[in-house]
């Protein structure tokens, strides 16, 4: 059975929390985890303005989420950035964490919703997409970048200074995609 790809219309966004914050839990949990922890408010953010949330449902249950700001919500550490790189930070959105249940890892999903998150990053008229990855999760990094991002830097980041690697996706026309 595969899991369906959905992204999470804001009316629906109560119907998902729970198992978004499920998944988010369970990451956290792990010894290993370098998921920077957030209250259940954090994972609000993304819907309506703010951003948009994508979930994999396996059997009726949310085994994993992406999360993407759009430029309102947009964190600081982008501005900067995409000036150097010469982009228009109006045009700019972050996936702002990805993450997958342990008993649904090593299935794609991560990919997957990846690729749906740039497809709602395109119908909302952005055209590039930034993210940070722990330097060390040899398996984020990867996924990222066989889904069109490149690394471009290594930076001690946000309020909690943690070391993660920068990358940058530019995202196709809304005409070309499928």
């Amino acid at each position: 059975m595969s899991a369906a790809i959905l992204h999470v219309p804001d009316e629906q966004r109560d119907r998902y929390l729970p198992g978004v914050l499920a998944v988010a839990a369970s990451e956290q949990q792990r010894a290993q985890s370098q998921m920077i922890h957030h209250e259940a408010e954090f994972f609000t953010r993304y819907y309506g303005a703010g951003g948009d949330t994508c979930v994999a449902v396996l059997a009726g249950r949310v085994v994993a989420y992406a999360l993407l700001a759009t430029p309102e919500r947009l964190h600081a550490i982008w501005t900067p950035r995409a000036a150097r790189l010469g982009l228009e930070r109006g045009r700019c959105g972050c996936v702002v964490q990805v993450a997958v249940a342990p008993e649904a890892r090593r299935r794609g999903l991560a990919t997957a919703l990846l690729e749906r998150l740039r497809d709602v990053a395109r119908a909302r008229g952005l055209a590039h997409l930034f993210a940070t990855v722990a330097p060390d999760n040899v398996a984020s990094v990867r996924t990222f970048e066989r889904s069109g991002f490149r690394r471009f830097e290594l930076a001690t980041v946000y309020s909690e200074q943690v070391v993660r690697a920068l990358f940058h996706g530019r995202l196709e026309p809304v005409e070309s995609v499928q």
